[in-house]
């Protein structure tokens, strides 16, 4: 990696490392504040006429089916989106090439297949149906020959050059030697450059079967890069750390549901009782043995209040 390289990936991993703990911070303060207050008894009203809403729709299971569909449906992604990240990741770490039985996808990386060069004169003869060129950032299939007897003229294959890295060209000519390649786009073989002399069989990974899909090759190069694994992995924490507050925050409101329901005498299918509720907390303050009822201020009206409150002769007497 170069100095610039290196300098970016230090500021990708900062920045996205600040993201996840702001990130946490500021939904763990939420949810635990959310929290609390149901446990303390500021939401009751509300979690009421939400049972009451539920029961009326007991009948109607579509709401609940929905909310489950959604619910799965996320996990869904989630996995996928797992599954996807540990299959780049795979694919990165074994030269590009991840197999699946005797069949394996690559992404192209240059267009050296992208086109017809005109020094290609095969290419041009309608007789042999050379048209399966693909442009970079593709994602192709290659199978695997299951012997060196299947290996044909002009078939696209898939090798390891003699760095290790995965080429995908045409095979031009073959001999007792073994297998001259070139890429369409190009005017030169690859002898010389790629390999020494001729390409050997036991290089060949595959042949290229026709079935690619366009331009998805950049996302996973962009996934495989250090860079984006960061980033992935970051998108999959901050998901759970998401789920994880919003689990506890929904525990908490069925333990208030199931404990007020044991301790207030209310019928969830009486439109009346929802009338009859009133959630306005009070907090009760203790000072030489005198209960206070404390309201919390909220706008003018409480500051009036107050006001009042402060010029009550007995409240006066209290001081003295």
């Amino acid at each position: 990696m170069s100095s610039i390289e290196i300098i970016s990936l230090v500021v990708t991993v900062l920045c996205l490392v600040s993201f996840c703990l702001a990130f946490t911070f500021l939904f763990r303060h939420y949810y635990k504040s959310e929290t609390e207050k149901v446990l303390m008894g500021k939401e009751d009203k509300a979690l009421l006429e939400d049972i009451a809403i539920d029961t009326r729709r007991s009948e109607d299971k579509k709401r609940k089916i929905l909310s489950l569909v959604g619910k799965i449906a996320g996990y869904v992604v989630l996995a996928v989106v797992g599954v996807f990240f540990v299959m780049t990741l795979i694919s990165r770490f074994s030269s590009g090439a991840l197999f699946f039985g005797d069949k394996a996808y690559l992404v192209i990386a240059t267009g050296s297949m992208s086109e017809k060069n005109k020094e290609n004169d095969y290419l041009f003869d309608s007789s042999l149906g050379l048209d399966d060129q693909f442009d970079a950032y593709d994602m192709i299939q290659i199978q695997k020959y299951e012997s060196e007897e299947d290996v044909d003229l002009y078939d696209v294959v898939a090798y390891k050059d003699k760095d290790g890295t995965i080429i995908v060209h045409r095979i031009i000519e073959i001999d007792a030697d073994g297998y001259i390649t070139r890429g369409d786009a190009n005017a030169a073989s690859d002898t010389g450059v790629t390999y020494d002399g001729h390409l050997a069989y036991k290089d060949i990974l595959g042949r290229y079967d026709g079935s690619r899909i366009k331009g998805i090759g950049s996302i996973i190069v962009f996934l495989q890069s250090n860079a984006g694994i960061i980033t992935i992995a970051s998108i999959l924490y901050c998901f759970l750390m998401f789920d994880y507050f919003s689990s506890r925050y929904d525990k908490a409101i069925e333990r208030r549901k199931t404990y007020l329901l044991k301790q207030v005498p209310f019928d969830p299918n009486d439109e009346n009782d929802l009338e009859k509720l009133d959630n306005s907390f009070k907090q009760t303050l203790t000072y030489k043995d005198k209960e206070y009822d404390l309201l919390p201020l909220a706008g003018e009206e409480s500051k009036e209040d107050t006001e009042q409150t402060e010029n009550d002769p007995e409240r006066e007497d209290e001081k003295k």
